[in-house]
């Protein structure tokens, strides 16, 4: 059965040509989950040639613009296409009020039903659960609430020798040991590396993570394989994190916006 991420956008907060604000697009099976939906996402969608009226559920990790603002634009244009299919969004709390009050005010209501689960922020437990899939939380530390996301297969009748596969999502957060446990032994491991060594002192400050940090969770996590991304606009060249991150742990890629991984 299918299990890939694709990359929508690798960016941080400030604007930057050539790098898009976080997300990404999960593919289970037939099933496909946003994850994150910054500025522009459905603009990166159509351009990779992905097919957001396919899209069931939705998953945000908190109240940045950089991890949201694309999400009215996006719901809004499933209203125009026609949309009559029910859309399930989890998030932190005030995302259902941001979402309705800019349709409200629009006198645009959508004509298909969108399904909010407030996600607690602070402790790790199933939210989701599908035939096909299981999603739990990952408590991160940012400097408002926000929580991870981790995705397990579950059992495939038609392709029992096969290993199930997870996927991790952390975005955003300072280096937290606490994340380790939650993430052991995933296959593919998201971690957020906003800033290189040299500004290490930033990262901390701002609740973000280095590379090298990033590298130290899948290391101590023996994950399969890392990406990195959410990175600052400091920086033009991106091999700078790759090095620092593969000097901790070979097994780091960058998350390259339009490529998809396999998990």
């Amino acid at each position: 059965m299918r299990f890939d991420v694709t990359i929508l956008g690798v960016g941080s907060a400030s604007p930057i040509l050539g790098r898009h604000p976080t997300a990404q697009l999960l593919t289970c099976g037939h099933e496909q989950y946003l994850i994150d939906c910054g500025e522009g996402t459905q603009y990166q969608l159509l351009k990779y040639k992905l097919r957001p009226h396919q899209l069931k559920h939705i998953f945000i990790s908190h109240l940045h613009g950089d991890h949201y603002f694309g999400l009215v634009g996006l719901l809004s244009s499933l209203n125009l296409s026609g949309r009559q299919e029910p859309i399930c969004i989890t998030g932190p709390r005030g995302l259902n009020e941001v979402i309705t009050l800019a349709f409200k005010y629009a006198e645009s209501p959508p004509r298909f039903a969108i399904h909010y689960t407030e996600v607690e922020t602070t402790r790790s437990y199933l939210i989701f659960e599908n035939q096909y899939l299981s999603v739990e939380t990952i408590p991160l530390q940012h400097r408002v609430p926000c929580a991870g996301y981790l995705f397990r297969q579950k059992t495939n009748p038609n392709a029992p020798q096969h290993p199930l596969r997870s996927y991790a999502f952390c975005s955003d957060t300072r280096y937290d040991a606490s994340i380790i446990d939650y993430v052991r032994g995933v296959s593919l491991l998201y971690h957020e590396a906003t800033f290189c060594d040299d500004l290490a002192h930033q990262a901390a400050d701002r609740f973000h993570a280095t590379a090298r940090e990033a590298a130290q969770v899948a290391q101590q996590a023996q994950v399969g394989g890392l990406l990195i991304g959410h990175f600052s606009t400091r920086y033009k060249d991106l091999n700078r994190f790759l090095t620092e991150a593969q000097e901790v742990f070979p097994r780091t890629q960058i998350a390259e916006e339009g490529t998809t991984f396999e998990i």
